[in-house]
């Protein structure tokens, strides 16, 4: 049994071969040269579509990005804008207070 398994598996690696040879051979046959290059074409199409695809992807994943960046510096510059504003705010009224607390202070004397 077992050596009835390996004959079967060496015929089949010579069968590969042979049949490896004849395709080999038919590439070269003119008749059908042209059908394995369009078969080629296509395989390479298929790749440079593939990888067009990938790129566009990538694109389209980077804008997101940058865009996306874009807004939480917006949103940054935002805050800071505000945070700024208050502090202007809180100064002024700081000073009106002590103005007022220095009027008071004349009025009493």
């Amino acid at each position: 049994m077992a050596n009835n398994i390996s004959q079967t598996i060496v015929s089949l690696k010579k069968s590969s071969k042979g049949l490896d040879e004849n395709m080999d051979a038919a590439k070269h046959n003119f008749l059908l040269r042209g059908f394995f290059k369009d078969k080629e074409r296509a395989a390479q199409k298929v790749k440079a579509d593939s990888l067009d695809k990938i790129a566009k992807e990538q694109k389209a994943v980077q804008k997101a990005k940058d865009n996306s960046d874009k807004k939480n510096e917006e949103e940054q510059k935002a805050i800071q804008k505000k945070e700024k504003s208050d502090q202007k705010e809180k100064v002024e009224e700081d000073k009106k207070a002590e103005e007022r607390k220095q009027n008071n202070k004349g009025e009493n004397k």
